[in-house]
């Protein structure tokens, strides 16, 4: 028997843990905080769509879930 009650799949619905989970994420450059990312979870395999106008921190966004910047504090 598998159990997928909620606090046994997490955000996102899959039952091993997220390969990328956020809270409270701010990102910016030069301790400029340009968004807030709530929570956010995604699984392996899990694929999503980032759309937005430029200069709307998409890639600012994708560099910090990288780990090539760090989060503004």
């Amino acid at each position: 028997e598998i159990d997928i009650s909620e606090d046994r799949i997490g955000k996102t619905g899959a039952l091993f843990p997220p390969a990328i989970q956020t809270v409270e994420l701010r990102i910016g450059r030069d301790d400029v905080a340009l968004a807030v990312v709530p929570d956010f979870a995604l699984g392996a395999g899990e694929a999503r769509l980032l759309l937005g106008p430029s200069g709307c921190g998409k890639t600012t966004l994708l560099m910090t879930l990288a780990g090539l910047l760090s989060p503004v504090s």
